[in-house]
């Protein structure tokens, strides 16, 4: 079969001929239909986080179920799914504390073991999720995303009244928004550099957008706050930049969720004080636990909409062209779609 292999960074990323992944009796052999590309893509190109080198990347993969292991019984050949790439092991200390996202063996598809940008991947039948046969592959590939942004929206603990922002208006960021819509927040700011963005963030939930490009970002949502801060700050962007900018855009008592994926070992400059007079809450959002499921649900019942984030759709050889986009952001681009076996 033909897959991408991720040898080193930055270096031999190919469509290789590899042979077809082999299933245990717990495991369902999968024909990938469609696969996004994702920050954490781009990180491990960038040798930026460290992953298990050489693999197949692409961990947000759905397709068709072609094979079964013998003790596979709710999956069944034919069905169309959609898996979740972090796989606990169920038995860890930290899986038995419910706990999963820091499971001592998680294996990782498209990480740590082979993912979906090839044309035919496995995975364990406990993380396959049934898709409907309505959902399009290249929306239905939305799932790990959104299951992702579900629990910063739990970690970020938005009360009914609360003046939100999210900074970074990319894919990510604009399905926290949506999210963030139906919390009863007051006010929901989105800041980021790029006008295009924001406008489509006015049109899928902000009350208010900052263009960090003409404005200083804290002096506007200071503004925009009655000059109070506010009372959840969401960094969507990855960048240590980003973080001293919500610690100073925060109000007191507020709150701060780390989301964006910085690169393993940049550090950021923030004062202890302001934590300590200010009494902040600064929290992180690691993956996707126990809200998988729930991200499915929300996307197949239309309560979320991701069809305008896609703006590319391309082929399994044009692996190195979807890095290059959301490397470099050009104008109009927001998420790019591999299709392998669309039908």
């Amino acid at each position: 079969m033909k897959a991408i292999v991720l040898e080193a960074p930055r270096r031999s990323v190919a469509v290789a001929d590899k042979p077809m992944p082999e299933i245990g009796p717990d495991e369902v052999l999968i024909q990938v239909q469609a696969c996004g590309i994702c920050a954490t893509d781009l990180k491990m190109f960038k040798g930026e986080y460290s992953g298990c080198l050489p693999v197949t990347p692409g961990h947000e993969f759905t397709g068709r179920a072609v094979k079964v292991g013998d003790k596979v019984t709710r999956i069944k050949a034919g069905d169309r799914v959609v898996a979740d790439p972090n796989e606990s092991c169920g038995t860890c200390g930290a899986c038995r504390t419910a706990h999963s996202t820091f499971c001592e063996t998680m294996a990782g598809y498209g990480v740590y073991t082979d993912g979906g940008l090839a044309e035919y991947a496995k995975a364990k039948e406990k993380g396959l999720y049934l898709v409907p046969e309505n959902l399009p592959p290249e929306i239905a590939a939305f799932v790990e995303p959104i299951s992702c942004a579900l629990h910063g929206i739990e970690q970020a603990g938005i009360r009914q009244g609360d003046n939100v922002v999210i900074i970074g208006a990319g894919t990510m960021g604009q399905l926290l928004l949506q999210m963030a819509r139906n919390t009863g927040a007051a006010k929901l700011i989105h800041v980021d550099r790029i006008a295009w963005k924001l406008e489509v963030s006015k049109a899928y939930g902000a009350t208010d957008v900052v263009d960090g490009s003409k404005a200083d970002p804290i002096e506007a949502v200071k503004a925009l706050t009655g000059g109070k801060g506010a009372d959840v700050v969401i960094e969507a962007v990855g960048h240590p930049s980003v973080l001293e900018m919500a610690m100073d855009m925060v109000a007191q008592g507020g709150r701060i969720v780390q989301f964006g994926f910085p690169a393993e070992g940049v550090k950021a400059q923030i004062e202890p004080f302001q934590i300590l007079k200010k009494e902040l809450t600064l929290v992180g959002s690691w993956i996707n636990p126990y809200t998988y499921e729930r991200a499915l649900h929300m996307l197949s019942s239309g309560k979320l909409r991701v069809d305008h984030l896609v703006t590319h759709l391309l082929k399994l050889e044009d692996y190195e062209k979807a890095i290059h986009l959301i490397e470099t952001q050009p104008q109009g681009f927001m998420k790019s779609i591999i299709m392998v076996h669309p039908e």
